[in-house]
């Protein structure tokens, strides 16, 4: 850990330290919140977390932070949804609505299905697929037409009816508990949660409607370009759609959310440097340094997948997260030693995976 992260643990001790044991007091009791129950009970990653949230209800206490500031952002694709099962589901659903989807398919281009035979084929050798831009164009494209809703939904029919690379649920239910118990957690302690992510705006909230208690102006992620159906080649700067006109998601990409983009949409769209950070990759880390830089106190903690008992991970980067969690001073979460269970009870990796 170098100076700056020592520094940072050590003036969080303190003011966890000195919070008084009369003459402050707790918003509500911890348990308002929810308990962490699926976490091992010894877990240091629970304890730093615990630690924080109760330093910051207590009024008075040197850890407090307002309600209004108490913001939490949470990355999605291996934090809280599975990444690997087993590809990415954003170029999966991709190559369903290219090549699969009845009324979807007959409007993909030749290019278009080029781009998604190569991204299945990448899985099915691989076992994973990590989305690129020419994935991401072609996701846009597979869209182009629809509204956002209507995204949402077709990803919500889909994912709720396709098995996975899991025994015992379907994709639409590959949440890690653990991390939904946070999220829980934190709401109960007033905390506000926003889901910032480099999966498209669409599919990540069609991924969590009606399993995660977030309106969807929280969820935030890459967009596709937005045109009106009699636009043309106008610029949208210079076309008002007229009466009856839809207006639906274009062909192309419009801004991409990963790395340093990430700090940029919560500044524009949170308007708040977060105090909570949770991630579990290198993209994630310009998100981390931005919620650890403000002037209060903050953490960042990083799901380490090193469960592949459990859980269809990619075990090379467990080794390079945890040296930047070192590093850094981000705070580690192991899957294998922190979660009493990943998806819940009754779920197994499928055979052959």
């Amino acid at each position: 850990m170098n100076k700056l992260s020592s520094l940072r643990a050590a003036v969080l001790a303190a003011m966890i330290a000195a919070i008084p044991l009369s003459g402050c007091q707790s918003e509500s009791p911890a348990a308002s919140g929810g308990a962490l129950t699926l976490w091992e009970q010894g877990a240091p990653s629970r304890q730093r977390l615990e630690d924080f949230v109760t330093a910051a209800v207590t009024e008075g206490g040197p850890g407090y932070i307002r309600p209004a500031d108490r913001v939490a952002v949470f990355d999605l694709d291996g934090t809280l949804f599975t990444e690997t099962d087993p590809c990415y589901t954003d170029p999966y659903l991709m190559v369903q609505r290219t090549l699969r989807d009845p009324e979807l398919s007959p409007r993909a281009s030749k290019a278009v299905r080029q781009v998604a035979r190569r991204t299945e084929a990448e899985w099915s050798g691989k076992g994973k697929h990590v989305p690129t831009a020419e994935s991401m164009a072609a996701n846009a494209a597979s869209t182009a037409g629809m509204t956002y809703d209507e995204v949402r939904d077709w990803v919500r029919r889909y994912l709720d009816a396709a098995p996975g690379g899991y025994e015992g649920m379907v994709r639409g239910d590959a949440f890690y508990k653990p991390m939904l118990e946070v999220i829980s957690y934190l709401q109960g302690h007033g905390f506000e949660i926003f889901v910032v992510t480099g999966s498209t705006r669409p599919t990540a909230r069609g991924i969590l409607a009606g399993k995660v208690d977030l309106p969807p102006r929280n969820v935030i992620g890459a967009d596709p370009r937005v045109v009106a159906t009699g636009q043309g080649k106008a610029k949208g700067v210079e076309y008002t759609p007229k009466p009856g006109e839809r207006v639906v998601l274009g062909k192309e990409m419009a801004t991409y959310n990963n790395g340093l983009n990430k700090v940029f949409s919560i500044a524009t769209e949170i308007g708040k440097r977060p105090v909570l950070a949770f991630g579990n990759s290198v993209g994630d880390t310009s998100m981390f340094e931005y919620t650890l830089g403000g002037q209060g106190p903050a953490l960042a903690f990083m799901v380490i997948h090193d469960d592949p008992e459990r859980e269809l991970g990619n075990p090379v980067d467990e080794g390079r997260m945890r040296e930047l969690c070192a590093e850094h001073g981000f705070v580690p979460i192991s899957m294998k030693d922190d979660w009493k269970t990943v998806f819940g009870p009754g779920v197994a990796i499928r055979q052959g995976q």
